[in-house]
């Protein structure tokens, strides 16, 4: 299962040209406790500040997703997309990917990242029942 993680996080990066995508997992019963990255392609070293609030923002958007803009220089990720995988009852499923530099993400763009997630579904759904 590993391999087809990490396959789609790198055919994702490259074909929206993100700097960073992973897929994480969030305990939706304790929010604040850190992500869990089940796999991710780009640089983790040093390791970016994942925002536990932000990604569950993004599992429940109603709009199936966030876009992502920084306002400050406070991260080195100016740019992203984060689209809801799956939910199970205690954990939730994000794909995200991010961009070093300012982008305008269009509806294809996130399209293209909600196909993605899409994939994944089924793959995640074997961690939840493990």
């Amino acid at each position: 299962m590993q391999k087809t993680f990490d396959s789609a996080t790198q055919a994702l990066s490259t074909v929206l040209d993100l700097t960073l995508v992973y897929l994480v997992a969030i305990d939706i019963a304790d929010p604040s406790q850190p992500l869990t990255i089940i796999s991710s392609h780009g640089p983790l070293n040093p390791a970016p500040e994942l925002d536990p609030g932000l990604h569950l923002q993004a599992l429940r958007a109603p709009e199936g997703g966030l876009i992502y803009q920084s306002s400050s220089g406070e991260t080195s990720f100016t740019s992203g997309l984060l689209v809801p995988v799956l939910e199970l009852k205690t954990v939730g499923y994000v794909l995200a990917g991010f961009s070093l530099d300012k982008r305008l993400f269009t509806d294809r763009d996130m399209s293209s990242c909600t196909q993605f997630a899409r994939l994944q579904e089924q793959w995640v759904a074997r961690i939840g029942k493990e």
